[in-house]
């Protein structure tokens, strides 16, 4: 066949060489998997930018209670725990089943503190694992003892330790270990108390549940190095935090 019959045969272009479809497939494969990465990547930077660390990072939450639903899309609610007569973990008010109010905070994007009340954290955080939230939890223990289960019920999820004095600063401190853990101290704990347990813990937590929104003592805890206050009064402590950011 002449040179001219073959272009003409191939439309005046010369003809694909062997292995031309299996060099674009391989281009193809090598995009793809770039483009699933990249997308995994932003996936994950997306889930992971709500855990609890790294929200205190970039400033003060505040947390409210489960049964204030005046802010539908809090940046951390708290629920209170209770095993029903079934022995399932049931949270709130409304005594929800645990697994969908983790499921209701996931799609809120809330952050969530959950007070055991004697319910076997290893039950709780069965469930928080299932569900995905392990850095997005917080475990209240009640004491020292429900610490140490929690902590050895799931060595990565933050657990919240109440402290009232330097000397029980310390002795969370040595309970937690390596584990993440917060320090919860009452409002009205001295300046001193807040700065060590700054220097110590992941997290420090404050209860100001039963501080009138508009007052001294509130005004004296937003200066306080403080990374969650419990309230159930956030739309004033928002103003407040505005107010003080502007003078």
């Amino acid at each position: 066949m002449s040179g001219n019959d073959e272009k003409s045969s191939t439309g005046g272009k010369p003809p694909l060489q062997p292995g031309f479809f299996r060099r674009q497939a391989g281009k193809c494969a090598v995009i793809l998997t770039i483009l699933g990465v990249t997308t995994g990547a932003v996936i994950w930077k997306d889930i992971h930018s709500d855990t609890v660390l790294r929200r205190i990072h970039h400033g003060l939450l505040l947390c409210m209670s489960g049964d204030t639903p005046q802010n539908p899309h809090p940046d951390m609610v708290r629920l209170e725990l209770s095993a029903a007569k079934d022995g399932s973990v049931i949270a709130g008010p409304d005594n929800m089943p645990l697994r969908d109010a983790l499921k209701n905070a996931r799609m809120a994007r809330s952050l969530v503190m959950l007070s055991l009340n004697d319910v076997p954290p290893a039950s709780v955080t069965d469930i928080i694992r299932k569900e995905g939230m392990r850095h997005r939890v917080i475990l209240m223990a009640d004491d020292r003892q429900d610490a140490r289960d929690a902590m050895k019920a799931d060595q990565r999820i933050l657990v919240g330790i109440p402290v009232s004095s330097s000397k029980e600063e310390e002795d969370a401190r040595t309970l937690a270990g390596k584990h993440p853990y917060a320090v919860t101290l009452p409002a009205s704990a001295p300046a001193s108390l807040f700065a060590k347990a700054h220097r110590d813990a992941d997290a420090v937590i404050a209860d100001a549940s039963d501080l009138p929104p508009a007052s001294l003592e509130t005004s004296a805890l937003l200066n306080r190095p403080v990374d969650i206050i419990v309230t159930d009064q956030s739309g004033q402590i928002n103003s407040m935090m505005t107010e003080e950011a502007a003078d």
